[in-house]
């Protein structure tokens, strides 16, 4: 993932989902989904991050993996992002690495 900020832009479908175009400047465009549907006990959050070449896919996946692990235990803990982010995410990479084709 890169540093530089990137150009979004945003339609909103109903009240559960919103979808996004992320255009980092050095990237392809690629689409972001998130989708909140009601489930037993609570919400469903479904992310879908679209049209990235596969090292691409793999940074991202491991990046959105670790941001929502961090979301979870913000949710259920009150314990925010820590400095241990960079080496989860370290781990994640090289297991995502691994599944890449």
């Amino acid at each position: 993932m890169t540093s530089s900020t990137p150009a979004i832009r945003t339609g909103v479908r109903c009240t559960n989902v919103l979808e996004v175009d992320w255009e980092p400047a050095d990237e392809a465009c690629s689409s972001l989904r998130f989708e909140l549907t009601p489930q037993s006990g609570g919400t469903r959050f479904n992310l879908t991050h679209r049209a990235l070449t596969p090292v691409a896919a793999t940074q991202y996946g491991a990046g959105w993996h670790t941001y929502l692990e961090q979301l979870a235990a913000s949710l259920t803990t009150g314990s925010g992002r820590g400095p241990q982010w960079d080496t989860r995410y370290e781990e994640l990479l090289q297991a995502y690495q691994t599944r890449r084709p």
